[in-house]
């Protein structure tokens, strides 16, 4: 197992937590980097299967599962990230569609639309991403309080600049370092000719702008677990971009949750 260890300011606690992990662990784990939380890059995710941190990353999404731990790293501690090692796939694995939940399909459809909504899903031909995302904030904005579009904005570009929101050539999930929501919802954009995200990525096909709420966010956790696990389906990416309308979206949707 690849491990990067993350720890909230400088590299001593990191190091000390990096200690107790080793110690524990042994030979079964491979720690790859340590690192200060504003160090974080996408690039050190490549050839990493687990993200131990000392501090809460539950709020942002990442294409690896995340462990929030003590730097003491107590039995309960140990016990979480047990838990996760026998839940990650091998890397390089792929299924059809693994089931990430117990749900019905029926409560699968009704998670679906308490998240999404027709008037948030978008067929564009627009190629700029400042433009895709103020459309999409245009509809999310709808029902909370004044300001949750400029905030919005500012957490999506504070979280691009911690480490990259593009998950693979075509698919990115821009959201905030800090929940602005009042409920939790995610705006869809699909264009079939490509937006230009960055230099690196100047043809991406599907967005997924969440907006996580200042309260709770079950669904949206189950969300995006799904949205990850697309990351190894192109042929449902590749549905995705024919579909012509939200019931389509959503019908493609349900069974990756």
């Amino acid at each position: 197992m690849r491990l990067l260890v993350v720890c909230a300011t400088g590299i001593g606690s990191a190091q000390l937590l990096k200690t107790r992990i080793e110690k524990t662990f042994g030979k079964k784990i491979t720690i790859v980097g340590v690192y200060g939380y504003f160090d974080l890059s996408q690039a050190m995710l490549t050839e990493v299967d687990v993200i131990i941190s000392s501090i809460d990353l539950s709020k942002l999404v990442f294409t690896v599962p995340t462990v929030h731990v003590s730097v003491f790293l107590d039995k309960d501690d140990v016990n979480r990230i047990s838990t996760t090692f026998d839940k990650v796939r091998p890397r390089g694995y792929h299924s059809e569609i693994d089931q990430l939940s117990s749900l019905t399909t029926t409560e699968k459809r009704e998670l679906c639309q308490s998240l999404f909504s027709a008037e948030s899903f978008l067929i564009t031909t627009e190629s700029q991403k400042i433009s895709v995302i103020d459309t999409l904030l245009n509809q999310l904005k709808i029902g909370e309080n004044d300001g949750y579009t400029t905030r919005m904005h500012e957490q999506i570009l504070s979280r691009e600049q911690l480490s990259s929101v593009v998950f693979s050539d075509s698919i990115a999930v821009p959201h905030p370092i800090l929940p602005q929501g009042i409920t939790a919802k995610i705006g869809v954009a699909i264009s079939k000719t490509g937006i230009n995200w960055h230099s690196d990525f100047p043809k991406i096909h599907i967005v997924f702008l969440l907006s996580p709420s200042q309260t709770e966010n079950p669904h949206l956790t189950l969300a995006t677990k799904a949205i990850v696990a697309l990351l190894d389906l192109p042929d449902v990416q590749t549905k995705l971009l024919v579909a012509e309308t939200f019931d389509d979206f959503i019908d493609l949707f349900i069974p990756l949750i």
